[in-house]
């Protein structure tokens, strides 16, 4: 199984306004490092919890032979899918 990023988010959670007010910058000098900040801790909270904060679109690829105990085989099973490249998965 192959996942690929197809639409990746347009925003971020937070402003850098947001940010700066929360930090209590004073100054713009911080300005070029917040956004790769903001990405960053957007993504290891994604990548922590498996979950998108943001919409995105994704990709899933996946390749015959399935294992006969995944929850994939169990609900085409239930669908009664056959599929020409693969053996009957009824039985």
């Amino acid at each position: 199984m192959e996942l690929f990023l197809k639409t990746p988010s347009v925003q971020e959670p937070v402003t850098i306004d947001e940010v700066r007010s929360y930090l209590r910058l004073s100054s713009e000098q911080e300005d070029d490092t917040l956004p790769t900040l903001i990405s960053a801790a957007r993504a290891h909270v994604e990548s922590i919890t498996g979950r998108a904060l943001l919409k995105q679109e994704w990709q899933v690829n996946l390749k015959p032979p399935y294992p006969h105990f995944s929850p994939l085989v169990r609900m085409m099973k239930k669908c009664g899918y056959r599929s020409t490249k693969t053996p009957s998965l009824e039985g």
